[in-house]
């Protein structure tokens, strides 16, 4: 197996027992240095801090468009914002770090006044809440004594949001469990969620009214590594099959979105030829998931996908890296195939793309990480 993990100079977060996961191939981001999505534009002005730096953060708004520039889900009335400053840019925000090796890896906005951002630190699962003033720890569960690690959220309204991950009981890096929180409007809990295998994980959540969520990941198997795809039907997280075009390779989801209760996507990677990484993109229809052809411009050195926005039927982007990662990588549904879109590469190596989200047709943002003579820094794509 292939560990695509970058030497750098931070230590390595030992709370999030999906850093740990050596023989788990994970999405083409850094295992500790994970970037999310950007937020459609709000005004609200969200940072999650990663050591010294601030960085765009995944979101999922409600607050009349979604990160996609959606109308709210049908029955979701959109929830009311209590500030409109002018933007004027990113900017960092203070942030509680309860602890050593404090990470947050996703966010979802509901309105300027209220937005959740998730991930862990050296205790635990970690959830920040915003009332439009300050953030604010909530309360998480952390069922693991060996690692626990929240990595994607997702919102539908003040008492319905999703958060997921993966904790371990063992500091055996086989033995992990897929881990989902839910807030019922008062507190966050544990949901009991399928595991079909002694290691599986979940990367990310899309939710479209409190009956109807999505959660995508992996499971490994002693056959491979399999793309784990996830539902809530309000009642309970059921597992629904999925193709793992990857084989005994192996083949994982990143992240997922939908638009609709007969239309979602999900994108991730799958490994032919041994260790080379092939795009892999997926499409519910109502009834089952199946396999979307879409484009791997990496030849031998891989390709892979770790962030998607679908706005509607006939538009939807998935964003990623190609050549062993140094070269940022956009596709584009335009309602009949996926295809390629050009995008810039600031830096001679080092260049992907792990987040993307559309406001309308002619706004569209990506971000990700490029590299600096050995310095990891932020990068934000707009496309107008």
């Amino acid at each position: 197996m292939t560990d695509h993990t970058q030497t750098n100079t931070m230590p390595r977060p030992p709370a999030s027992s999906r850093a740990r996961k050596s023989g788990n191939r994970l999405p083409p981001v850094r295992r500790g240095l994970r970037l999310a999505a950007v937020a459609a534009p709000l005004p609200l002005l969200l940072a999650v801090t990663l050591g010294a730096s601030a960085v765009p953060a995944q979101a999922a708004s409600t607050t009349g468009l979604s990160s996609a520039g959606r109308a709210p889900a049908p029955g979701i009335a959109p929830a009311a914002a209590c500030a409109s400053p002018a933007g004027t840019g990113w900017k960092q925000v203070a942030t509680p770090n309860p602890g050593n090796f404090d990470e947050l890896n996703g966010v979802a906005v509901l309105s300027s006044c209220q937005a959740w951002a998730v991930g862990n630190y050296s205790g635990g699962t970690l959830i920040e809440s915003w009332d439009g003033t300050a953030w604010t720890q909530q309360p998480s569960p952390s069922p693991g004594s060996a690692g626990n690690g929240l990595f994607a959220v997702a919102a539908t309204s003040a008492t319905d949001a999703w958060a997921v991950g993966d904790y371990s009981t063992t500091a055996d890096p086989a033995h992990t469990q897929a881990l989902i929180e839910h807030w019922d409007g008062t507190a966050w809990k544990q949901v009991p969620t399928p595991n079909p295998t002694a290691n599986d994980a979940l990367s990310g959540v899309a939710a479209i009214s409190a009956t109807d969520a999505w959660a995508v990941g992996e499971y490994v198997t002693g056959a491979g590594i399999r793309t784990l795809i996830e539902h809530w039907d309000g009642t309970a997280w059921k597992q629904v099959p999925s193709p793992s075009p990857g084989g005994t390779n192996g083949s994982t989801l990143s992240s997922v979105d939908a638009t609709s209760a007969t239309s979602a996507w999900a994108v991730g990677n799958y490994f032919s030829s041994g260790t080379v990484d092939k795009t892999l993109i997926e499409h519910w229809n109502g009834t089952t998931w199946t396999r979307v052809p879409s484009p791997s411009p990496g030849g031998s050195n891989g390709s892979a996908l770790s962030g998607v926005d679908a706005a509607s039927a006939a538009s939807a982007w998935a964003v990623g890296s190609y050549s062993n990662m140094d070269k940022t990588l956009i596709l584009h549904w335009n309602g009949t195939t996926w295809s390629r879109v050009a995008s810039p590469n600031p830096s001679p190596f080092s260049n992907e793309l792990s987040g993307v989200a559309a406001a309308s047709p002619a706004d569209i943002w990506a971000v990700g990480i490029h590299s600096v003579e050995l310095n990891f820094l932020t990068l934000a794509l707009h496309c107008c």
